[in-house]
């Protein structure tokens, strides 16, 4: 017997998502439609399921009219915390590209 993933919901993300579409006068077929998935994929979206991938997640925000990060976080765009939030991120890449950069080193040795 397999164990199975625990399925993480992301309900602010879902309501962020149905409220911008229905803001917009949007039904589920025609945003799937124009981002190129199924309905049923859509409607995971708005149930809280999963999140679209990156490059998706840009489409969808563009499609919606509203800003990505918020789609994605929520929150609102005090600019102090946006700015805290991307200095921690690229303090994340930064590390991780270090790793990487020793374990290339060490391979070539």
């Amino acid at each position: 017997m397999t164990p199975t993933m625990p399925v993480m919901r992301e309900p602010e993300f879902a309501a962020r998502v149905k409220k911008q579409r229905r803001e917009r006068g949007l039904t589920q077929r025609e945003c799937a439609d124009h981002l190129g998935v199924s309905r049923q994929h859509w409607q995971s979206w708005e149930s809280g399921a999963c999140k679209p991938r990156a490059d998706r997640m840009v489409a969808l925000a563009g499609y919606l009219q509203c800003d990505e990060h918020w789609l994605r976080y929520g929150g609102g765009n005090d600019t102090r915390e946006v700015i805290e939030r991307v200095k921690r991120m690229m303090r994340i890449v930064v590390r991780d590209l270090d790793h990487l950069q020793k374990s290339l080193v060490k391979r070539r040795g």
